[in-house]
């Protein structure tokens, strides 16, 4: 068996042949090269673009944080607004309706007050019940009391019902009185 011996390169070819196998392993080198850049850049992006998509989310939170502060600012605007700058202690509040008896001549005028009580489960806003019962002259003057009451900027004093029974005595007009208000007031947190 004779073997098979391949044909020589003529020396012509041999210097071009040479030169295309050179730029053959240059292309694939720069082709890897290429595709690894391709690869970092891709990671980058990705990192890129998670880190984008965690600042839009805090900066989502941000904005949602601001509307709330500023919702808070508007309600405790209102709140001064309607009198609630605040909190009172429960012998202030005494004190003013002992105050606004006396200015209104109704000193004889009985009143409890309950104890001051969360409106809800966040004691930003506490209530008091207050009772008024005993007599009065005069229907006006109890009017000039509630508005007296009404006016103080201690809190918000809401008048929920009043009860009048006038009785004739001699020559005299007693009005009996039964009424019941709510007070609001504010106990900024500690």
């Amino acid at each position: 068996m004779t073997a098979h011996r391949p044909t020589p390169i003529p020396a012509a070819l041999r210097k071009p042949l040479l030169a295309c196998l050179v730029a053959l392993a240059v292309s694939m080198g720069l082709a890897a090269a290429t595709n690894q850049l391709r690869r970092n850049a891709d990671a980058t992006l990705n990192d890129l673009t998670l880190r984008l998509n965690g600042i839009h989310r805090q900066h989502e939170e941000t904005l949602k944080e601001a509307a709330d502060a500023r919702l808070a600012l508007r309600q405790q605007a209102e709140l001064d607004r309607l009198g609630l700058k605040s909190s009172v202690p429960r012998l202030q509040l005494m004190g003013g309706i002992d105050a606004a008896l006396a200015e209104t001549g109704l000193s004889d005028l009985h009143y409890t007050l309950s104890p001051l009580q969360p409106l809800d489960d966040t004691p930003l806003l506490v209530l008091s019940t207050v009772r008024l019962d005993g007599s009065v002259p005069h229907e006006a003057r109890l009017l000039a009391l509630l508005k007296r009451l009404e006016a103080t900027n201690n809190g918000l004093f809401l008048p929920l019902r009043c009860a009048l029974a006038r009785t004739t005595t001699d020559a005299h007009t007693i009005v009996k009185a039964d009424c019941e208000a709510t007070w609001l007031g504010l106990q900024p947190p500690a």
